[in-house]
């Protein structure tokens, strides 16, 4: 069996496969601001599990659709230490030099580190049942009225 890379087109058989092209990029532009405009614990959950249900209907295993997530493993601990280390001066526990270590900056970091993954799983989720053509006519219908 050929391995693909993480958000190549697969060819399918998935409602999600079926689904037009401009609808799904819509879609993905919804969910993005859903995911960027969330910010409590039930949001996250809701999000999660929905990016979760996104990757089912997609026909997306784990490991694939997480792919895109392991390759930026550095980016989201860095996004996750950076928080922490100056996020929330005032609630600290503890100060060195230009660090100011606190639980709030590790919430903060760990919510950005999940919504980077979720739109990284999305998008994912979007191009691996999506034909590069299909995604650059649909882009074309959608921004046409901005042509005029």
């Amino acid at each position: 069996m050929t391995q693909f890379p993480s958000g190549v087109y697969r060819p399918g058989d998935s409602i999600m496969h079926s689904i037009d092209a401009a609808v799904k990029i819509l879609c993905f532009l919804l969910l993005l601001i859903a995911v960027v405009t969330t910010d409590t614990p039930a949001g996250y959950t809701g999000m999660f599990l929905f990016t979760l249900a996104a990757a089912y209907i997609a026909r997306l295993d784990v490991k694939r659709a997480l792919n895109s997530v392991r390759r930026l493993w550095w980016l989201l601990l860095l996004v996750i230490l950076s928080n922490f280390a100056f996020y929330a001066p005032e609630a600290t526990f503890g100060a060195w030099w230009i660090f100011t270590p606190s639980y709030k900056g590790l919430y903060k970091g760990i919510c950005i580190a999940l919504r980077i993954a979720m739109v990284l799983v999305l998008a994912n989720a979007l191009t691996s049942t999506t034909a590069p053509l299909k995604l650059t006519a649909a882009a074309e219908t959608i921004l046409a009225p901005l042509a005029k």
